[in-house]
C-alpha cells in the first residue's frame, strides 16, 4: 500500500483499511520508510501487522470465520439430513407393516424409451379387487427380466395401503422406497464444501507463519496505477517494483475489488510503498 502523504489529507488508499502507526518490531521498520515519523502506512485490507507479546503477528481472522461459518452450517445440514434419512426409512417401514398382499391380474405392459430411443423403463399395469370388495386398477416399474415373465392375464402377488388402495405396488416391492439421495446431498455437500473452506483457512494460517517468522518490510514504488468498471465492480490493479535484501529487483501485482476508491485519486508512479517480503515467491504489498 502506498505511503500517505505528510499532510493532513487521507492517502488514495485509506478507505476501508487499518492504519498502522509504527511501534516496534515491522512497525518500526514501517516507520523507517516514513519521512515523515507521524506518518501511518496503509495496511492491506486483507491483513494487519499487529503487536503481540513476543512477535509481530500478521493477523488474519476473516477465513476462519468463514471456514468456521461453514463447518457449523454443515453440521447442521449433516444432522438434519440424518434425520431425513431415519424419517425416509421409518415411513417405509410404517408403510409395509400396513400394506395388505393380495392376488392381481396383469391387465398391460410398456415401454418407455429415451430421447435417443433406447428403452429405459418397463412398466406393468395391473388390477385387484380390495378385501372391501373395491376394484383398483395399479401401475409398477420393473426390470427387464421381470417384463419378458409378465403376459397380460397372469397371476401375480401385490400389496396396497388399507387407507390408500391407489398406493400399491408388486408384492416383493416397496409401497415407499427408501430413497437416500436427497439426504446424501444435503450431508455430503456442505460437507465438502467445509472441507475445502477449512483446508484453504490452514494453508493462509501457515502462509501468515512465514510472514510473522521470517517477513521482512521492504521499500518498493508504484509503477503503474489503473482501475477498471466491471459491472457492479471497481477493480483497482496497482504495479508496484521493489527490490531483495540482495539487490535482486521483483515485479508484483496487487488487483483488488475495491467499489470505495471510485471518487479517490489513485497513487501516481513513483509513489513509495512498504513490501512484506519473505522470498521472491511469498510477499504482500503493505
Amino acid at each position: 500500500m502506498a505511503k500517505p502523504p505528510a499532510s493532513p489529507s487521507k492517502s488514495p488508499l485509506s478507505s476501508q483499511s487499518s492504519l498502522l502507526k509504527g511501534t516496534g518490531g515491522a512497525a518500526d521498520e514501517l516507520k523507517k520508510l516514513a519521512p515523515n515519523p507521524d506518518a501511518a502506512y496503509i495496511v492491506h485490507d486483507q491483513y494487519g501487522i499487529v503487536q503481540g507479546t513476543a512477535r509481530d503477528r500478521v493477523s488474519l481472522g476473516g477465513h476462519w470465520l468463514v471456514a468456521l461459518g461453514a463447518v457449523v452450517i454443515a453440521a447442521l445440514c449433516t444432522f438434519g439430513a440424518v434425520l431425513e434419512g431415519v424419517r425416509t426409512v421409518r415411513q417405509s417401514a410404517d408403510a409395509e407393516a400396513r400394506a395388505i398382499t393380495l392376488p392381481a391380474t396383469v391387465t398391460g405392459r410398456s415401454q418407455l424409451t429415451s430421447l435417443r430411443g433406447a428403452v429405459d423403463r418397463w412398466l406393468v399395469t395391473f388390477a385387484f379387487t380390495t378385501a372391501q370388495g373395491e376394484s383398483f386398477s395399479g401401475e409398477a416399474d420393473i426390470d427387464r427380466a421381470t417384463f419378458e415373465a409378465f403376459t397380460e392375464g397372469a397371476a401375480i402377488y401385490i400389496k396396497y395401503l388399507p387407507e390408500n388402495p391407489r398406493r400399491s405396488t408388486l408384492a416383493f416391492q416397496q409401497l415407499i422406497p427408501i430413497d437416500l439421495d436427497l439426504a446424501l446431498i444435503i450431508g455430503i455437500v456442505p460437507a465438502a464444501g467445509a472441507a475445502i473452506l477449512t483446508g484453504r483457512a490452514v494453508l493462509i494460517s501457515l502462509r501468515n507463519r512465514h510472514f510473522e517468522r521470517r517477513g521482512m518490510v521492504l521499500r518498493g514504488e508504484i509503477t503503474k496505477a489503473e482501475a477498471l468498471e466491471r459491472g457492479a465492480s471497481y477493480i483497482v490493479t496497482l504495479h508496484y517494483k521493489f527490490r531483495t535484501p540482495d539487490q535482486r529487483e521483483v515485479i508484483g501485482i496487487l488487483r483488488e475489488d475495491r467499489d470505495d476508491l471510485r471518487k479517490t485519486a489513485l497513487p501516481k508512479v513513483g509513489t513509495e510503498v512498504a513490501v512484506l517480503y519473505v522470498s521472491d515467491r511469498l510477499y504482500r504489498l503493505l
